[in-house]
């Protein structure tokens, strides 16, 4: 239950503090509970003054941001700017070997079923 409560308040904040303030600036949008990956257009200090408003909004909700001209991570895909300007996406996997207790990142093309260790 405790998702589906989230996904709901999460809805109603983002209509009224994110989507309708700033959907003028916003290219792209996509939210996975908590989970927010946002394009906007503008510079550093419009994301970060866009940030400092959407925290003020409510204690409950307080967002980090993570700025990257090529790559961001978001859940367990990193998105990659390619040089024509494209979003790709990979999969991050952790697999863990027998005997070793740290876990080791493993890449994947979304289009390949082919793991590749980097």
């Amino acid at each position: 239950m405790a998702p589906m409560y989230a996904n709901g308040y999460m809805f109603e904040f983002e209509t009224q503090h994110i989507l309708e303030p700033f959907k003028d600036i916003i290219l792209s949008y996509g939210r996975y509970i908590d989970d927010i990956f946002m394009i906007i257009k503008g510079d550093n200090s419009s994301a970060e003054s866009m940030v400092q408003y959407i925290n003020s909004c409510t204690p409950n909700v307080q967002l980090t941001m993570t700025m990257d001209p090529l790559t961001v991570d978001f859940l367990d895909v990193v998105m990659v700017m390619t040089p024509g300007r494209v979003i790709e996406r990979d999969a991050v996997r952790l697999q863990t070997y027998v005997g070793q207790p740290a876990a080791v990142p493993v890449r994947a093309s979304m289009e390949s079923d082919v793991l590749k260790v980097w």
